[in-house]
């Protein structure tokens, strides 16, 4: 546990003394300490010394050694403001130091259940609340005293004095002390005649508004005290970090000052004035100073009041006489008060050129805030008339345009870029600026020799041509040299592509009518996303519309050259024939579509309606679901497509593919790659589903595997694993096949490996992926899986990654997710099981069969044998008398074909039953299932947990000897949270289990008795 020293270390001294006392009042409620392996992390909620109503949220992370603060957070103003630790982050650290470790056990224990701290705090405060309206009968005053201003920095220097009236005043001697005791409610003695408790209420009601400013204001020294010495200074005695007998105000603080003053029905009384006499008054409305101007044969001369003001944030505050008036600060009034003080001693003279700058400049805002007397100055005579401006516009330099700006009076004219200051006198100057202010915005600035406004910026001058020259004609006359009219803007209608079809090939060429083709090229090359003026080499400047746009999204997106396109030598893939119909939907490009394209159009929206009988000698009936599984292969395969079915785990996608592979068998051979544990099922499934179709599975030794691959038959369906197919594929060099499948896609997820390689070389008509998880979150295997499937179909992987995975991952974008499913959905089938409910029985069941091999093979063929031999030489009565130590026998050959290690404990080699059953619960889990895991076997169980673990798959295991408390933990557990698998031995989990969360059941080794097994199946 931290110790009250370390906090010292930890934020400073000054700041741990402060959050000690604020803890120790009891103003930290909410303590909440989470330790974590390498932090503790501490929340706290800590109310404000001047406002019980604001409570200040802190955050503290330590280090583990609690030496260090990692991490802190408070919503206070100091800390948002300095970013350092306040006060509040450590009364925080020093509630902590007497926290309690024990509360942070998570074991439950019955306790009275008592107030929350925060509301029995609550109950105390408006205790004392009803405490203090029973006190005092509100006739304290607390009132303050000016004492004079600031002649350089405007400020107001004022104090406060405390009475009972009519009795005696006392001065306070010490606001900070004085609003610490209105907050703890203390007792204090000024004197005599005045000694009472300090609550709220004792304290006359237009008081009020001033405690509360006092009481902001100590809170603001206490955050802020290196920022605010701007606007308020203290002294008498001790130093600045409190406030002190008097006040200086200046800024926001005065205006806050004098909005509490307002209450006061007495205001504000001046130094050595009778707290019982009269009074400052406050003027709302303002009685302005008094001025007067002369006019001399020669010139003016002014003079004025003098009067004293004092400057806030937003108003100016008069002293005059026994009133204080209000006025509207502005920079323009704050000068002429500040000149009206230094012409107050003497008159001053203003020669007569200097008054045309006068009558513009100090004239209109002098009358606004004085009242001014006029003997003989008519401002009319000395009013300059308004300019007209000229504007003269050229290009002396290459792609910058420049200006000279005049402005033009009846006897002269200035040039405005070279400022203001010759003979301003004569000249309307805030006109000028005027006109100037509203001309820069179309312009990069000025050059650095002449002064002149410039425009160098591309885009700036296209926007100018077009928009920038009639808006300065509308208020100036306009010249433009020859050399800037060669400079032309031109708006293109558009352009239009058209689409037809060639041998097993899409045609594309452009069309305008009225860029040419080399002119489409060059903006197409230049072309960037919504630029809409591009130069060509002839110095024509074009305004492209948004079919340009959309021409270069299309062009990006299928990776097609400009040129091309304007030659009419742009060709793509049949399968971009729905991408085009739906982009023409959308985009403002015209895109004329000839017959033949529009029969193809047709023919492929014909791909759900078209009937395809289903092939003789199918053993089972096809769900519904799955016929249109069947069919979409089927439509696919005639359009020369590829396709994607990714239904979810246990829909029989398998099954559709056999049903493909009857139906075109006599069309050629035949391709299944998948995982090496799935090779011998697949033999199985195709056996059982369709038997009449040969299979010819690849395995043995590298020769015994060249010849099943050479001599294979045109009818034949070759089976081989991803591994094997690497292996042997220059055996395949020469082969051709009608249709190619990969099972478990996601096995060339990584478009570099040999495996993946190894799929998109082989020579077919027609090529299948299948997955059972979703794809949607791993684009780069999405490109991967396409490259397969349909080779071309998004161009590079960098280009696709620029296209779509950068802008979906993390971009977030939406429209480009949209674009991309659009792309891809006519030929991506996922069904899930919510969605074809009604043709599922409530169960679906699947035998996966796993063959024998290398050593798993010997052991188990030579332990059969020497059972066989045994029992041979057995008569009928020793066979009676061994029958448990044969079923022993038969047992550990069971455990022989789970994992041979589990009889040998030097076994090395490999085991297709293990390796299926981790590609299952792979699958399963990156498609989001939860699954139950039985076995016979806990020693299985072990081996498969350790497996799960170097695949970072997460896992509750129970057996017989888990702790009856511990599984119903483990079981609670497993129904709310995102742990995918639940091992259980069959013995313990076949009874008592509700696992309700688990939708896929994995028996590893099937047991004997199938009730206990359907039993254990129930569990999900």
């Amino acid at each position: 546990m931290i110790k009250t020293e370390m906090i010292d270390k930890l934020t400073s001294k000054t700041m741990s003394s402060r959050g000690r006392r604020l803890y120790e009042a009891g103003h930290v409620y909410n303590l909440t300490v989470q330790k974590e392996q390498s932090y503790t992390r501490i929340s706290a909620e800590v109310e404000s010394q001047r406002d019980y109503t604001i409570d200040y949220e802190c955050q503290v992370v330590l280090s583990k050694d609690e030496q260090w603060i990692l991490d802190e957070d408070c919503n206070c103003p100091y800390y948002e403001s300095n970013m350092s630790s306040c006060k509040h982050i450590a009364a925080t650290l020093h509630a902590y130091c007497h926290f309690d470790e024990d509360s942070c056990d998570p074991v439950s224990i019955e306790m009275e259940h008592k107030t929350d701290p925060q509301a029995f705090q609550f109950l105390c405060d408006m205790e004392n609340v009803s405490q203090q309206m029973d006190e005092g009968d509100g006739k304290i005053v607390l009132l303050p005293v000016y004492l004079g201003s600031g002649d350089k920095d405007h400020s107001m220097q004022v104090e406060f004095r405390i009475q009972e009236p009519p009795k005696t005043s006392y001065v306070v001697k010490n606001i900070q002390e004085l609003c610490d005791r209105i907050v703890h409610n203390t007792s204090y003695r000024y004197g005599k005649a005045l000694d009472f408790v300090h609550t709220r209420s004792a304290f006359a009601k237009e008081c009020q508004p001033m405690i509360d400013f006092l009481m902001s204001l100590c809170e603001d020294i206490d955050s802020f005290r290196p920022s605010i010495r701007s606007y308020l200074s203290t002294w008498y005695y001790g130093d600045n970090d409190s406030l002190k007998r008097y006040l200086t105000l200046k800024g926001i603080y005065l205006d806050r000052f004098f909005e509490a003053l307002q209450s006061y029905s007495t205001y504000m009384a001046g130094q050595n004035i009778d707290l019982n006499g009269p009074l400052f008054e406050i003027n709302e409305t303002c009685i302005p100073p008094h001025a007067s101007v002369r006019k001399s044969p020669d010139g003016l001369l002014f003079s004025s009041e003098g009067t004293p003001y004092m400057e806030g944030q937003k108003y100016l505050y008069l002293i005059s006489s026994m009133s204080v008036q209000k006025m509207k600060r502005s920079s323009a009034v704050k000068k002429i008060l500040d000149f009206c003080t230094v012409s107050s001693s003497r008159p001053v003279f203003i020669a007569e050129k200097d008054l045309p700058s006068f009558t513009a400049n100090v004239w209109p805002a002098l009358n606004e805030c004085c009242a001014v007397t006029n003997d003989g100055f008519d401002p009319a005579q000395y009013t300059p008339a308004r300019p007209y401006f000229e504007i003269y516009l050229d290009m002396e330099e290459k792609d910058v345009i420049d200006a000279r700006i005049d402005a033009v009076y009846p006897d002269n004219r200035y040039h405005l870029e070279h400022g203001f200051e010759e003979n301003k006198s004569s000249r309307d100057i805030r006109f000028e600026k005027k006109m100037m202010d509203s001309i820069m915005p179309w312009f990069d600035g000025t050059d650095h020799i002449f002064g002149k406004p410039v425009i160098f910026n591309e885009d700036k001058i296209y926007n100018f041509m077009k928009d920038g020259i009639p808006f300065l004609q509308e208020r100036a006359e306009v010249f433009i040299s020859d050399r800037l009219k060669r400079l032309k803007v031109r708006q293109t209608k558009g352009i239009s592509l058209g689409v037809s079809t060639g041998v097993d090939l899409l045609q594309l060429q452009l069309f305008s009518t009225d860029l040419s083709n080399d002119e489409i090229i060059e903006i197409l090359n230049k072309y960037t996303p919504k630029k809409k003026f591009y130069k060509l080499r002839n110095g024509t400047i074009i305004q492209t519309d948004d079919s340009f746009e959309d021409l270069y999204e299309m062009s990006e997106n299928m990776n097609i050259s400009a040129k091309d396109l304007v030659e009419g030598k742009a060709e793509l893939p049949f399968y971009r024939a729905m991408y085009l119909n739906q982009l023409s939907e959308k985009v403002s490009m015209d895109m004329a579509k000839d017959n033949s394209f529009e029969a193809l159009l047709r023919k492929i929206n014909s791909i759900s309606e078209k009937e395809y009988d289903l092939p003789e000698g199918l053993t089972v009936k096809l769900r519904p679901y799955q016929e249109d599984g069947f069919r979409w292969l089927s439509a696919l395969k005639d359009n020369s497509f590829g396709g994607l079915l990714a239904d979810e785990m246990g829909l029989g996608k398998t099954l559709q593919v056999i049903t493909l592979m009857g139906s075109s068998l006599r069309n050629g051979r035949c391709l299944v790659v998948c995982p090496a544990s799935l090779v011998y099922n697949w033999d199985s499934e195709i056996h059982k589903f369709m038997p009449m179709l040969k299979t010819r599975i690849i395995s043995g030794t590298a020769k015994e595997r060249e010849i099943l691959i050479t001599e294979s038959h045109k009818d034949e369906i070759l089976i081989t694993s991803y591994d094997m197919l690497k292996r042997d594929i220059q055996h395949y060099e020469n082969l051709c096949f009608d249709i190619e499948i990969i099972d478990e896609a996601q096995y060339i997820k990584n478009a570099g490996t040999s495996a993946s390689r190894s799929v998109k070389s082989i020579q077919a008509s027609f090529r299948i992926a299948l997955t059972g998880t979703p794809i949607e979150n791993r684009l780069s295997e999405l490109w991967s899986i396409f490259d397969y499937i349909l080779p071309g179909f998004f161009s590079s992987y960098n280009h696709f990654r620029k296209m779509y995975e950068t802008p979906i991952t993390r971009d977030q974008d939406d429209l480009v997710q949209r674009d991309l499913t659009s792309m891809i959905s006519p030929f991506v089938l996922r069904r899930l099981k919510k969605d074809v409910l009604k043709d599922l029985p409530d169960k679906l069941e699947q035998v996966y069969y796993a063959k024998l091999e290398g050593e798993q093979k010997k052991l188990y063929d030579s332990r059969v044998a020497a059972l066989k031999n045994s029992l041979s030489k057995q008569t009928d009565e020793q066979f009676r008398e061994n029958k448990m130590v044969v079923l022993a026998e038969l047992t550990k050959l069971r455990q022989l074909c789970c994992e041979p290690s589990l009889l040998y404990d030097s076994y090395k080699g490999n085991s297709n039953k293990k390796d299926m059953c981790l590609d299952m619960i792979q699958e399963a889990v990156d498609a989001g299932h939860k699954i139950l895991l039985f076995s016979q076997f806990t020693t299985m169980l072990d081996e498969l947990t350790t497996l799960m673990e170097e695949r970072g798959i997460r896992y509750h295991l129970l057996t017989g000897s888990t702790p009856q408390k511990s599984r119903a933990q483990m079981v609670s557990s497993f129904q709310d949270d995102d742990v995918p698998v639940f091992c259980i031995s069959l013995k313990a989990g076949g009874t008592g289990l509700n696992l309700t969360a688990a939708d896929v059941v994995i028996h590893y080794d099937p047991w004997w008795n199938t009730a206990v097994e359907n039993q254990a199946t129930d569990r999900a």
